[in-house]
């Protein structure tokens, strides 16, 4: 089996560059998309990462990612964008829920590594260069 952080289909950026906003935080298809029940506390993962579980959180925490069509986010399919856009706000508000989500999943020494980093896809690197 490949190790492929991609489980699950994105949509491509230009795909979600011709939508308009409100059609794709209302798509549940769409990675902008965030059901009511998605918040900071809504994703827990067991163990929480420490120094020596990498493998092991971090299958888990890819499984929540693709069950929520939020991988993009953490590989780079789904970049920053620029603050023009106006799915920006959406790309941010889903960016800060990972950060939480991720944030939520590791130990208190870990955390303060990365509790100033604000970019998904920085944070998971930061795991896989330190702790892969």
């Amino acid at each position: 089996m490949s190790k492929s952080t991609n489980l699950r289909p994105q949509m491509s950026q230009t795909s979600i560059d011709s939508r308009s906003p409100i059609s794709l935080i209302a798509d549940p298809q769409s990675p902008y998309f965030l059901h009511h029940t998605d918040h900071p506390r809504s994703v827990v993962i067991n163990p929480k990462l420490t120094t020596n579980n990498y493998v092991v959180w971090s299958r888990s925490f890819l499984l929540v990612l693709s069950i929520r069509n939020k991988i993009g986010f953490m590989n780079g399919t789904i970049p920053k964008l620029d603050a023009t856009k106006p799915i920006f706000p959406s790309w941010t508000r889903c960016n800060n829920l990972l950060v939480a989500w991720l944030l939520d999943s590791i130990t208190q020494p870990i955390a303060s590594i990365v509790f100033y980093v604000e970019s998904t896809m920085e944070i998971w690197n930061t795991f896989k260069q330190n702790f892969a």
